[in-house]
């Protein structure tokens, strides 16, 4: 399993007009594209049992942390076969609250630091260059654990990372944008394109792959 959850312990009855806050700590096995689902079973007064399933808020990008690369480093990993192999992209139709305002993208993209904004890389100033790392239980990116270099030729630096182009239209291609996203792995790479497009994209606009944005 990708991921593995352990729980505070709680009451096993809860009154009516109680509220109950019960922890829930999250460790990344293996990089994951789904969220967990979370299932709460109980049973009301009458003895009626109730269940609600809904989507865990866990994605990637709590796993993974910026990361500086000069412009010589970001290209030459840009254009290694495994990163190229594993690229994962998606054209979106940008939200209205997105409009004419670059800065507010910036923001929701970059996740908190989870990835790092380059600035000076792209020639357009219009796009987004990021960078991001998958990280361990202890905070290290997993370029510093030390697992053998991949059979591509990369090392060990560059497990877990991930790059980012996201590409603002303009002219008639105003109000898209383009994410493209390179990683040592294809599921890290799938993982945050669609966390990128949940960001920026009009609710139930179409996808370049015909799926519908949530």
């Amino acid at each position: 399993q990708a991921l593995r959850l352990s729980a505070s312990p709680m009451s096993q009855q809860l009154e009516g007009d109680k509220q109950v806050v019960q922890r829930v700590t999250v460790h990344m096995q293996e990089a994951f594209a789904e969220p967990p689902w979370l299932r709460i079973q109980f049973l009301l007064p009458d003895t009626s049992p109730r269940r609600i399933q809904i989507k865990l808020p866990v994605v990637l990008t709590k796993f993974c942390v910026g990361r500086e690369v000069t412009a010589q480093e970001f290209f030459q990993i840009w254009r290694q076969q495994n990163f190229v192999l594993n690229e994962a992209t998606s054209i979106v139709h940008l939200s209205t609250r997105f409009s004419g305002v670059l800065v507010h993208i910036a923001r929701c993209i970059v996740f908190g630091g989870a990835l790092r904004m380059h600035h000076g890389i792209d020639t357009n100033p219009d796009n987004f260059v990021l960078v991001g790392q998958l990280v361990d239980a202890s905070g290290h990116s997993m370029g510093d654990l030390g697992s053998p270099a991949d059979a591509f030729g990369g090392g060990d630096r560059e497990r877990g990372l991930s790059l980012v182009r996201v590409e603002v239209g303009a002219g008639r291609f105003s109000g898209k944008a383009r994410i493209v996203v390179r990683s040592s792995d294809h599921v890290v790479a799938r993982a945050l394109c669609e966390s990128i497009v949940a960001q920026l994209c009009e609710a139930n606009a179409p996808q370049s792959d015909g799926m519908v944005a949530r």
